[in-house]
């Protein structure tokens, strides 16, 4: 089985990529800009077609990587098994990637292969570097969750996946952003613009968002009764009414949805809690514990545990810390080097000693 982390994040530009670039183009500065300039895409991400095998195998690397982008070590076999794909598949994409300088990668051995990304701040998180308007320029990256990963990697339309991801970068950018907007609305000829020419009907867009509806509660709005109460409810622009004239809507309200954002904070919120709780009960130990360290963990820290490995995971590494302590402490008994380790590392640092036993679990 894969270790994925529990909320890894992508820059919104790698979603707007891999979903396809659109074939609108906007007026800036009476110059014609479309995705690549919008979203700082580089070349060597639109160098090639992404097929659904490609786009599978960049959010799988996107979701197994640590903070510097490189994956220790990873299997050929359990990734072609996640992704429904065949191994030489997975060697086949392996080779587009690294001749894009996307990626660079080398066998272990037997089917185990080491992954790093070239360019991971800039190209994966979206990351600028320190440059004029760089707060401008940025486009924001996305948290995903391990469900929505397990999701994307069993979806079997590519076209399913290019909006899932294009709508993830699309809601990220609306309902985060300084706005505070709580719709997205997405009209018929939104997703003709970045999906390909033969899905360019009704019929056809119906259906993936049908599918697209179990990652995000959108709402299609279709007939003139429909678009008589959302005319009346909602500041109808020249931009928006000429695109009524596409018979339907997909309407994505805040309320509705909650990201992967909002349930990462809600896990580093119950594991603060869980860990605030465990030192309660450390502190009335003390008498019995010679190191008087008071093993707090900081926030930002707690996050990017919860980010890797979920509050489950963390909440089961804790309460092994807490059997070992009542092991040692109150039944008195010798613990085994192992275990020893573990709380040296633990006493240490306790962050580390977390990440150390949720990573074997």
């Amino acid at each position: 089985m894969l270790k994925l982390n529990a909320f890894p994040k992508v820059g919104n530009k790698v979603l707007i990529a891999l979903s396809g670039i659109s074939k609108e183009t906007k007026v800036d500065d009476n110059t014609y800009v479309y995705d690549k300039h919008t979203y700082h895409i580089s070349d060597r991400f639109i160098s090639f077609r992404w097929s659904k095998s490609l786009i599978k195998q960049l959010i799988l690397y996107v979701s197994a990587s640590d903070s510097d982008g490189d994956i220790t070590l990873i299997s050929e076999t359990k990734m072609a098994e996640a992704m429904n794909v065949s191994v030489r598949t997975i060697q086949h994409n392996n080779m587009i990637l690294s001749k894009s300088d996307i990626i660079q990668w080398s066998r272990l051995f037997s089917d185990t292969i080491t992954v790093s990304f070239n360019h991971y701040l800039y190209d994966i998180l979206g990351l600028e570097g320190k440059m004029k308007n760089a707060e401008e320029r940025s486009t924001g990256f996305t948290f995903l969750d391990k469900d929505v990963i397990d999701k994307l990697l069993k979806e079997d339309d590519v076209n399913v996946l290019r909006t899932t991801l294009r709508l993830f970068a699309l809601s990220e950018g609306r309902f985060n952003s300084k706005t505070n907007a709580q719709e997205l609305h997405v009209f018929f000829k939104d997703l003709t613009n970045f999906l390909p020419n033969y899905v360019g009907y009704k019929a056809k867009i119906k259906e993936i968002c049908q599918k697209v509806s179990m990652f995000f509660p959108v709402k299609l709005i279709e007939g003139k009764e429909q678009f008589n109460n959302f005319i009346q409810s909602h500041k109808i622009t020249k931009k928006i009414a000429y695109k009524l004239k596409d018979v339907f809507l997909y309407q994505l309200r805040r309320k509705d949805f909650v990201s992967p954002k909002e349930k990462r904070e809600k896990d580093s919120r119950a594991f603060f809690v869980a860990y605030r709780s465990f030192l309660s009960e450390y502190d009335r130990a003390k008498r019995l514990i010679k190191e008087k360290n008071d093993l707090m963990i900081y926030r930002d820290e707690i996050e990017s545990l919860v980010s890797s490995f979920g509050f489950n995971r963390l909440k089961k590494s804790l309460e092994i810390i807490q059997a070992l302590l009542d092991y040692y402490y109150y039944s008195n008994r010798q613990l085994s080097n192992e275990d020893v380790s573990i709380l040296n590392i633990f006493y240490k640092e306790p962050s580390k000693g977390l990440r150390f036993i949720s990573e074997k679990l």
